[in-house]
């Protein structure tokens, strides 16, 4: 009795996904719970990784965190080690977001450790990214232009244009409030 939701006349991918999600968001996060309770480790993180950007975007950050820490502990038992590193990543910008610094920075911490492991130099800067985007949250311009500078140094040995555009960007405004 499964059907696939259709397209309405008028709507991108984006909004028909976004009023998916927003429907099935209380439904998505029992599915976490039930998954945790049956210790189904890979649909666990597979959840929480794709269901990070919605939540996020929908402000819904407590609710982030908590189906974060479920992918965590299941893709540390599970997963590839590039998700292990991306919601750390995400755990530790949903942490931001709700100013909870300390928390923010351990897992930042942790997600610039298996990115450098893994070699993933992209997922490293973008890390640096967000890690410059907190400290400028807390005054702390001179430690946001220095990840700045060290994400763009990555992206121009990469190639990634939109990685060097977002760093050379946020270096600037930093640039301006250092005066």
């Amino acid at each position: 009795g499964v059907v696939p939701d259709r397209f309405r006349a008028g709507e991108t991918a984006a909004q028909t996904a976004t009023a998916w999600f927003t429907r099935e968001h209380p439904v998505l996060l029992a599915v976490g719970r039930l998954a945790v309770t049956a210790g189904l480790d890979e649909p666990t993180w597979q959840l929480a990784w794709s269901c990070y950007y919605h939540l996020s975007l929908q402000g819904h950050w407590h609710d982030n965190v908590a189906l974060q820490h479920q992918g965590l502990a299941a893709v540390d038992r599970t997963g590839p080690a590039s998700i292990r590193a991306t919601i750390r990543c995400d755990l530790a910008n949903t942490y931001a977001k709700l100013g909870q610094w300390g928390e923010a920075d351990r897992y930042f911490g942790q997600a610039v450790e298996r990115y450098a492991e893994l070699g993933d130099l992209d997922g490293l800067a973008w890390t640096r990214c967000l890690m410059a985007w907190t400290a400028e949250q807390r005054g702390r311009h001179q430690e946001a232009l220095d990840q700045l500078t060290r994400a763009l140094e990555v992206f121009r040995t990469t190639g990634e244009e939109r990685g060097e555009a977002t760093a050379l960007n946020g270096a600037g405004w930093c640039c301006v409030l250092l005066g």
